[in-house]
Formats: C-alpha cells, sequence, structure tokens
C-alpha cells in the first residue's frame, strides 16, 4: 500500500491543530494537538481497518516476526481498542493466522487500565506482541499497560501508531522498536521544574480536543479563559 495515499486518506478525515495551548493526558501542555478520531466513526471503519492492518503488516515485516508463532496486537481504549477490534474482525473470518487481540479498558481511576477479558492472561517466552494505538504523545499509557502485559510474561517489541509525537525512542518505553505512519514535532511542557509558558502568556486553553475541559474544572478561574474548537 502507498504510505503516501493512505495519509492522505487520513488527512480529509482528521485534524491536526497547531498554534494553540492544549492540555493533555498526564496534565502536560503544548501548543498542538493530532485528533485522529475521525477515524473512529462509522462512516470511516474501512478506512480504519486499512490503517490498523497496515501498522500490523509493517510490524510483521520490520521485526521479522514468525507468523507461524502466536501475534498479539494490544489496543487500549478508545481508538486503539477501536483499531485492534478492525484487525480482529479483519483476520478472524479466515482463521488461518495466529493473530489474537485484546483490548485494554479504562479502569475506575484516572490514568487506570485493566483487562476487558476475564480471561487469565499468560504470554508465551514466544508470543510476538504489538501495542497498537493511533498516536504516541508522552507515553504514559504506553508505561501504565506495559506493566501489566509485563506482568503476564510478555514484553512489547512493537509500539505501532499512526502518529508519533513523542520525541521518545522505544528504549525509552521499554519496547524493541516503534513503527508510525508519520511524525510530528510540536512543543510539549511536562511542567515539573518549570511553568508552562503558554500559561504565563494568558493563552487560552482549549477545551476539546485534550483535557482542557479537565483542566477548567480544577482551574476555573485561569486567568486567560478556554476556548472551543
Amino acid at each position: 500500500m502507498n504510505r503516501q495515499d493512505l495519509l492522505k486518506r487520513i488527512h480529509a478525515v482528521t485534524d491536526v491543530y497547531a498554534d494553540k495551548h492544549f492540555v493533555y493526558t498526564g496534565d502536560a501542555h503544548g501548543d498542538g494537538y493530532v485528533n485522529y478520531r475521525g477515524l473512529g466513526t462509522p462512516d470511516n471503519e474501512v478506512l480504519c481497518t486499512e490503517v490498523s492492518v497496515e501498522l500490523l503488516i509493517l510490524s510483521v515485516l520490520t521485526m521479522g516476526f514468525d507468523i507461524y508463532k502466536p501475534i498479539v496486537v494490544i489496543g487500549p481504549r478508545s481508538m486503539g481498542a477501536q483499531m485492534v477490534t478492525f484487525i480482529r474482525e479483519h483476520f478472524q473470518p479466515q482463521d488461518t493466522t495466529n493473530v489474537r487481540t485484546y483490548i485494554l479498558k479504562k479502569g475506575s481511576e484516572r490514568g487506570q487500565f485493566v483487562w476487558s477479558t476475564d480471561e487469565k492472561l499468560t504470554f508465551s517466552p514466544d508470543t510476538q506482541i504489538v501495542w497498537m494505538d493511533d498516536l504516541l504523545n508522552n507515553g504514559t499509557t504506553v508505561t501504565t499497560t506495559r506493566k501489566m502485559i509485563e506482568a503476564c510474561g510478555g514484553r512489547i517489541n512493537v509500539i505501532a501508531v499512526i502518529g508519533d509525537r513523542s520525541g521518545l525512542t522505544a528504549s525509552d518505553l521499554g519496547a524493541d522498536h516503534i513503527i508510525s505512519l508519520e511524525r510530528f514535532d510540536l512543543s510539549r511542557y511536562e511542567l515539573n521544574d518549570e511553568p508552562c509558558p503558554l500559561c504565563e502568556k494568558k493563552v487560552p486553553i482549549v477545551r476539546n480536543p485534550g483535557h482542557g475541559h479537565t483542566f477548567e474544572k480544577e482551574n476555573p478561574d485561569y486567568p486567560g479563559g478556554f476556548i472551543d474548537l
């Protein structure tokens, strides 16, 4: 499949915002937001399936996976879960592969994930694992869910995403490789040691997409105010 053609089709139904003020998962702030959620609508199921299968194929080819050994694709809610669901629906009717899929749903606490299955999961040493989602931001979700996978005896071999804006390496995230269809260079402020320069300039915070709506509940008097896109 031609990657540039695939990206054009993706960009036709998704959005990339820049030069604004967003709040991300993990409470970091930044000036841009990549929103692939349009792929999750019913009208774009065929395209989302193509994208998800393409990422899986790239993972298999890049890592030289043995197709006769288990290949497990794991996706966190919400877009990652949709993507692996489409993979399951694509491969299951054929029943000729070792591809299995699992979903990590959000738990009761913020930032928590739990397996969506009651099955007690144990991954064998030869299980080849692809962690899949739409976007890699700061790796918080990968780090959290990686521990759950490792507790089942597995290891993330590939982090496969449509877009990567993290600036991180696979080693940073405890994986062997990161595969993405495109990369972005957008500012991100973790707020650990220094204040957010956008907050200091009183730049309005976008409620959605992102977690600006949550920030507003906790900081209703933010002097820059809030905006909707």
